[in-house]
């Protein structure tokens, strides 16, 4: 069984010195929760150095929560994969639903980007997720199949550059409501995904799950077969619950 991995996506809910503050005071409580766990925290774009500094004799490891789809260029605000390898990145957030509701980012976009953190070894946390209309609709799995395949089709033809890819399924429509999905329909939802990434590469892949997760829900999702693990947002920026979360 895989070991279980759990990505902190503190999105911009820390300040620069609240980021640094929060490992300073909390670092020997996260290195003892990663002793048996795998431990992504992805701060905001200006404390990822610091963090990863900080970090750095530690079993944790550092994310970014979105990379340019451009290798560098005349591209202001953004970052390129190769800025953020040498800044201590080894995962990146890529698709999650934040960007693709307010910046319109496309499946093609984030298949560019894909590409990028392969180049220069990050490994691709890539977020999938239906909105609620077509939830309601039952079109779960056709969204998910026009999110994943074309990653998946990219993935395979960079099998020799790459060990390893995940999965991060977030229903839109439970991201911060405190809601889940039934958990036979969880468990429905990652058994495809999975039978799906078996299918069309080799490269191994770990599946979690994102959405509203909490120190209440997070024991009964981990039990779910095929879930590897969690993508956490705001629970993961306050320890109690982030350690809460880890040890359920």
């Amino acid at each position: 069984m895989a070991q279980q991995i759990f990505v902190a996506n503190w999105k911009m809910q820390l300040s620069f010195d609240q980021s640094c503050s929060f490992i300073q005071y909390n670092l020997e409580s996260l290195e003892q929760l990663a002793l048996n766990k795998t431990i992504v925290l992805c701060p905001s774009f200006p404390a990822l150095h610091t963090i990863a500094m900080l970090c750095e004799q530690s079993p944790i490891a550092i994310g970014a929560q979105t990379v340019s789809r451009h290798p560098f260029g005349p591209y202001t605000g953004e970052v390129s994969a190769q800025s953020l390898s040498e800044a201590g990145c080894t995962y990146c957030i890529i698709g999650h639903s934040d960007l693709r509701q307010y910046n319109h980012e496309s499946n093609i976009n984030i298949e560019h980007k894909l590409k990028e953190l392969i180049k220069n070894n990050i490994i691709p946390i890539i977020c999938i997720g239906e909105p609620q209309e077509h939830y309601e609709q039952q079109k779960t799995y056709q969204i998910l199949e026009e999110q994943l395949f074309g990653n998946l089709e990219i993935i395979k033809q960079h099998e020799e550059n790459m060990s390893l890819f995940i999965i991060a399924y977030e229903p839109v429509w439970a991201i911060g409501s405190n809601n889940t999905p039934p958990t036979n329909i969880l468990a429905d939802i990652f058994k495809w995904i999975d039978q799906e990434c078996s299918k069309r590469t080799k490269v191994h892949h770990l599946l979690i799950y994102g959405g509203s997760v909490n120190q209440n829900n997070a024991k009964e999702l981990l039990a779910i077969e095929h879930v590897n693990g969690l993508l956490i947002g705001r629970a993961s920026t306050e320890i109690e619950s982030f350690r809460a979360i880890i040890s359920a």
